[in-house]
């Protein structure tokens, strides 16, 4: 650095403005580019002082933040899911490991670490649920030791006890076995006690995963079972004088252990209960069971499957099995001989028995091909799951998405296998071996199913997984030995000599292999197996095939209908709004096959073959499609890809596939726009009952935004997305190596073009050119569903500048199609009624009236009369200190001349945008209190939007824009804290803490915020009242009252209509809690629907007579109501409900928060049953454990020892609890 730039360097530093507008544009600006679009949201970023969430910190690994604020005391947010994920960190069954072993022993360290800083700093925030049941649910038996051991001496619980036995594993209930004897020596309570004793084996039977080793471990413990009578016995036993009742196991249970011993010893008892379901039994033998497994399993379909058969028979059988001498290297084989004799409904076995000794019996000769072929495939899966050793729920089995064929197989799969013949099984071993003498040997035998051939064939499943020489030079020499002999032993089913193939390009690149020939019948189906390659996604075959030749008979046919299951890999993205890609590691391969493929196309275009050329236009448009969903594809890669392909083969009709890729390549925020849209969201929120995955070749836009029908595809085209300037080839190799090689290439369009493109086509046009726009969804509003998204959009990605250009334009749009509002609003209690005398927002508030447009809409005159000369004018706020009034020319009309108070000044109705709350809370995430009262201005005249604003300020913790607002708007509290902890999700702390600490005066007289604000809301009712009365009786449900309104027989039924509407009326008013005095959004479609209606209500309302009439129905209602309050309120004071702020923090366990409330308001709140019943419901005893003792309860009117009542009510709940009944000497 020169020193004339390090003079110009600390003058900016310095200058606070300069530096405050570079900070603030690093802050505001999205640096990180995510691999997903779904990961562009608000809430990735967040500044520490902002960031309380536990569970958040630990997920980005903050953890010494986390040490940080426990050691300072900074407020952390601790829930049952956040004390879960801590604890599943030191878990012993990690789902997937993605640090080395030194790193997950560092992490270890600190998670340890944490938990004992939250146990000696914060017990009674984190002790909030049982955290030997989370240690256990989370496989943590390091959580467990140290949370028992002293200092922290938690007790263990017998059901969580029990609890493990049927889901945890096998290191955490050794854990707890060993802490028995200190859970006993704190607690007095044996976990290993006769009731669990009598259930233990049943328990553990019934569990879904490491069912036998879990099993196993319990029988071979003698002291934590007790084996039960004898079942054969049971009608002549009685329960013990203890009445604690032994539980056998399940007969469905017990057949799903795979322990032999195990299943052995559990007859030999006789504590099995059940037998055989009908039809099961007649496939329970299995040829590829050893031994040991075979003769148990032919001992349990004697002893639970053959009613017919008699102790006698029985015996002989049992007699027969004991006979056969287990050293004899024949014994397995004369244990299935005696199987397939004695049980010849074993269908599959005795198939298989027939198959693989070469018997023709019946068994054998009833089963055709296709039932054969049932037969494999069910005999595949059951052998996938037929291991001794057991996997635990979260072990991982993603499978590759190319080159897998059958390798997501079990490798010890066929060794277990009986399934085949003798020699075909000694074949399959000698070329795992590589042993080529012993191959040659077996092909003069000239075995084929009993007759004559050139070389021994191969009868193995069409899913048979091949093991091979690992060794490429002797699987090299396999490889040309078979093909010598042109691949004739590995059978006549060309599925299986792929798999084959596959199996050898796995170890041996398919680049350096050829097949020098095939048989007639393998040839013939050539080109079949080249389009199977690619729907089985296997490019090692797919390479090797072309390696290898040049010709393929492509049948017409074969071509149409591989096309169209090629056509279904045309998938954007799926349900969970991921889009399908694929990982970058398949790049090269992809890339090397098409070059392959454009040479093989090159040379048809030289040497016609039939069909040739269609069929290589169909795969290289296929691989193409593949390769742009590849993961951190290049440009220069796609270009290099786009120059060797002939152009015209780039012409097929998947435009809006290949645009959305395209855009996907340019910007993952760019394909964010796309998943953002009205029904497309539906779908990527599985909102609906369909595919999971998103085709646009299935999808025909029934159940999702139709991208074809509104997208201009002729626009965006390659170029349009990708194209740069001045791009050119840079050769075949070099070319696509390097992924970051864009660095000097401008493209031609810039990101905001494009992005504006699309927002233009798929929001703003539809709103503006497409008729019955509300169809799309159903009815809905899709201006105001289209633009919320926008909103929320802008804001994900970032784009404080695109929010408010599309705010403008809401405002623009609103203003030139008023016809076409939906929602309307009342300006009273709006955030301009509300300015504080001592605000400090405007200097001069101006407010521009603008004169209404020629839309003459009103209850006189019809709405097919509307009319508008609002034109082309376009309204562009540059002065944010004058907002604009946007008042509503669609509306009754009423005559004020012929109103009497308090039904006049009628307030104003404002034309507004109904903003979704997950955008006003996404605003109050990013935005500072300068852009905040920015976007209040925007809706200046809307009926409390400033406390929607300052409730979603307060949902994100912001207490800066929640000091703003107070300080600048008349907020009245309702209801305090304004979120119930189960709205908000978490703790209601920090918004207690503010206004306690900082404007207590809106909250001191806390128990009459309720009633002070119904008054409030009783006066403004009057003003609202004769168009919901209008509204209401113009609605069908409602045509009785309307008879009854506008008949003058009888003036007494028009009263009782007007009075009974009224109270109706008052009672949806009194109840609405969100105050919004906001009409329903069909109220313009009734007055311009409903016109001939709306006129005859008004005239007869607007009588002098109806007038009074309603003044007086509206006292008496307001009277009654008025009374039925005090009347509730001395029945049921604050203090006893459950509702009240410190009785929901209670239940709820939140012990920082009732402390803070009970500082504030002392001798104001009780304990009250109703809580401790919901606490404990809840399984909150932590906080009534804490408030047990009398020094935390000085602030309260009761405690535990001055009210007996009280102190009678928790016994008695607790000795009714199935988990705190076992400890109760804390009382």
């Amino acid at each position: 650095m020169t020193e004339k730039t390090e003079i110009l360097f600390w003058k900016v530093f310095k200058n606070k403005f300069i530096f405050n507008e570079i900070f603030n544009k690093v802050h505001n600006n999205q640096w990180i580019e995510y691999d997903e679009p779904n990961k562009y949201n608000v809430y990735n970023r967040c500044k520490f002082k902002y960031t309380h969430s536990l569970q958040i910190m630990i997920k980005n690994d903050l953890l010494p933040l986390i040490k940080d604020k426990i050691k300072h005391g900074d407020h952390i947010e601790i829930d049952r899911n956040s004390i879960k994920y801590l604890f599943s960190k030191l878990s012993k069954t990690p789902p997937v490991q993605l640090y080395s072993q030194i790193e997950i022993t560092i992490f270890n360290e600190d998670y340890l670490e944490i938990i004992e800083l939250l146990m000696k700093h914060r017990r009674d925030e984190f002790e909030i649920t049982d955290l030997i049941k989370m240690a256990v649910i989370t496989n943590s038996p390091d959580v467990i030791r140290l949370l028992v051991n002293e200092p922290y001496s938690v007790i263990i619980h017998p059901t969580i006890f029990e609890f493990a036995i049927i889901k945890s594993n096998l290191a955490t209930i050794k854990e707890l076995i060993n802490l028995e004897s200190i859970n006993f020596k704190n607690y007095g309570i044996k976990l290993i006690n006769e009731e669990f004793k009598r259930k233990s084996l049943s328990l553990a039977a019934h569990r879904e995963t490491l069912k036998t080793t879990i099993t196993e471990y319990i029988f071979n413990n003698p002291s934590l079972y007790s084996i039960p009578p004898p079942l054969s016995l049971i009608n002549n036993q009685k329960d013990d004088e203890e009445g604690i009742k032994y539980e056998y196991i399940e007969f469905e249970e017990f057949i799903g252990l795979k322990s032999s011993s195990l299943l052995k010893s559990l007859m030999e008892f006789d504590i099995v209960k059940g037998k055989f379901k009908k039809n099961t039994v007649n496939s329970f033998l299995k040829m590829y069971h050893p031994y040991e497994r075979l003769k148990v399993n032919i001992q349990i379909i004697l002893k639970y499957g053959t009613p017919s058969l008699d102790t006698k028979e029985i015996k002989e059988i049992l007699d027969k099995i004991d006979n056969i001498d287990e050293k004899d290297s024949n014994h397995l084989y004369k244990l299935q001989e005696l199987a397939a004799l004695q049980f010849p409904n074993q269908k599959n076995f005795c198939f298989y028995y027939s198959k693989k000794y070469g018997r023709n019996d019946e068994s054998k000769e009833q089963v055709n091909v296709g039932i054969q072929e049932q037969l494999d495939t069910y005999s595949d899966w059951e052998i996938e799951n037929e291991v001794e050793e057991e996997e635990e729920e979260n072990v991982n089995k993603q499978r590759e998405y190319f080159n897998n064929f059958n390798k997501f197989r079990k490798a010890t799969v066929y060794n277990l296998s009986e399934r085949y013949s003798s020699v075909t099984s000694i074949y399959l071993n000698t070329m795992k071996e590589g042993d080529i003498d012993t191959m040659k040997k077996l092909d003069k035998i000239k075995i084929y199913d009993g007759a004559s051939g050139p070389v021994f064939r191969l009868d193995v499943s069409r899913f048979h997984y091949f093991q091979l020489p690992k060794e490429k030079e002797v699987l090299m020499k396999v490889w040309d030995y078979l093909n010598e002999h042109s691949f004739k032993q590995i059978g006549n089913n060309y599925e299986i000599l792929m798999e084959f193939f596959s199996s050898v390009t796995d170890i041996i690149s398919p680049l350096d292999l050829k097949i020098s020939n095939l048989e007639d019948f393998m040839m013939a189906r050539l080109s079949l197996m080249l389009f199977n390659s690619l729907t089985k996604n296997n490019l090692n075959v797919f390479q090797l095939l072309l390696n290898s030749f040049d010709k393929f008979n492509f049948l017409n046919g074969v071509v149409v209908e591989m096309n169209k299951l090629l056509n279904k890999e045309k998938i954007l993205f799926g349900s969970d709004g991921k889009i399908i890609q694929l990982d970058n590691k398949y790049i090269n391969q992809l890339i090397k096959s098409i070059e392959m493929a454009v040479e093989k196309y090159n040379k048809f275009i030289s040497e016609p073959i039939e069909n040739g050329v269609e069929s290589f236009s169909i795969i290289l448009n296929h691989l193409y499609d593949q390769l742009i969903r590849i993961k951190g594809i290049s440009v220069d890669q796609l270009d290099y890809i786009r120059s060797i392909i002939p152009q015209q083969l780039l012409a097929f009709k998947w435009d809006v596939y290949r645009i959305f890729f395209y855009l996907n390549i340019r910007s993952r925020k760019l394909t964010k726009y796309i998943l953002s849209r009205p029904r497309v969201s539906l779908f990527t929120e599985g909102n609906r009952n369909h595919s999971p995955l998103y085709n646009v070749y299935t999808s025909e836009g029934s159940y999702t935004l139709d991208l074809r029908k509104y997208l201009k595809l002729d626009l965006f085209t390659y170029d349009y997305i990708l194209g740069r300037e001045n791009t050119s080839s840079s050769g075949s190799g070099g070319a696509y190596e390097n992924n970051n090689n864009n660095n000097n290439k401008k493209f031609i369009n810039q990101f905001d073009t494009i992005l504006k493109e699309l927002i233009k086509q798929l929001s703003l046009d539809i709103c503006t050119d497409v008729s019955n726009i509300d169809e799309i969804l159903d009815g809905e509003d899709f201006f105001m569903v289209s633009f919320n998204k926008d909103l929320k959009y802008s804001l994900d990605i970032g784009r404080k500048d695109l929010f408010w250009e599309l705010l403008d334009w809401i405002q623009q749009y609103m203003i030139k199609n008023e016809n076409l509002m939906r929602y309307q609003v009342y300006q009273f209690n709006s955030p301009y009624e509300s300015l504080l005398p001592t605000s400090t927002i405007f200097s001069k508030v101006k407010i521009i009236e603008l004169p209404p447009p020629t839309t003459t809409t009103t209850a006189t005159v019809k709405a097919k009369e509307t009319t508008t000369t609002i034109g082309s004018r376009i309204l562009k706020i540059d002065n944010f200190e004058n907002p604009i009034t946007n008042e509503s020319s669609v509306k009754i009309g009423w005559n004020e001349n012929k109103l009497i108070e308090p039904f006049k000044p009628m307030s104003k109705l404002i034309n507004s945008f109904k903003f979704q709350r997950e955008v006003i809370r996404s605003i109050c995430r990013v935005m500072n209190v300068n852009e905040i009262q920015r976007f209040i201005q925007h809706n200046f005249f809307v009926s409390n939007f400033h406390i929607l604003i300052y409730s979603c300020a307060v949902y994100n913790n912001r207490d800066d824009i929640m000091s703003f607002l107070l300080n600048n708007y008349n907020i009245k509290f309702n209801t305090f804290p304004i979120f119930s902890e189960e709205e908000k999700k978490h703790s209601q702390y920090l918004e207690c803490k503010f206004i306690l600490e900082n404007h207590f005066e809106k909250v001191k007289n806390i128990s009459k915020l309720k009633l002070e604000w119904r008054e409030r809301r009783d006066l403004q009712f009057p003003l609202v009242l004769l168009n919901a009365f209008v509204f209401f009786l113009c609605n069908q449900f409602n045509i009785s009252t309307y008879n009854k309104f506008i008949q003058n027989e009888d003036l007494e039924i028009r009263k009782q209509a007007i009075k009974e509407t009224i109270k109706t009326l008052m009672g949806v008013h009194d109840e609405d809690e969100n105050e919004t005095y906001n009409l329903n959004e069909n109220f313009v479609s009734v007055i311009k629907e409903e016109n001939h209606k709306v006129l005859l209500i008004k005239s007869i309302i607007e009588q002098s007579d109806t007038q009074l009439y309603f003044k007086s129905a509206l006292d008496q209602v307001l009277l009654e109501i008025i009374k039925k309050r005090k009347t509730d309120e001395i029945n049921s004071p604050l203090i006893e409900y459950c509702g009240n702020s410190f009785s929901q923090a209670f239940f709820n366990g939140d012990i920082k928060t009732c402390n803070l409330i009970l500082k504030y308001y002392p001798n104001q709140f009780k304990i009250n049953k109703d809580s401790i019943t919901e606490a404990l419901q809840l399984q909150n005893i932590h906080i009534i454990k804490y408030y047990y003792k009398v020094e935390n309860c000085k602030n309260l009117i009761n405690n535990f020892k001055n009210d007996n009542n009280l102190l009678k009510h928790l016994k008695n709940e607790l000795s009714k609890h199935p988990i705190y009944k076992y400890h109760l000497t804390w009382l």
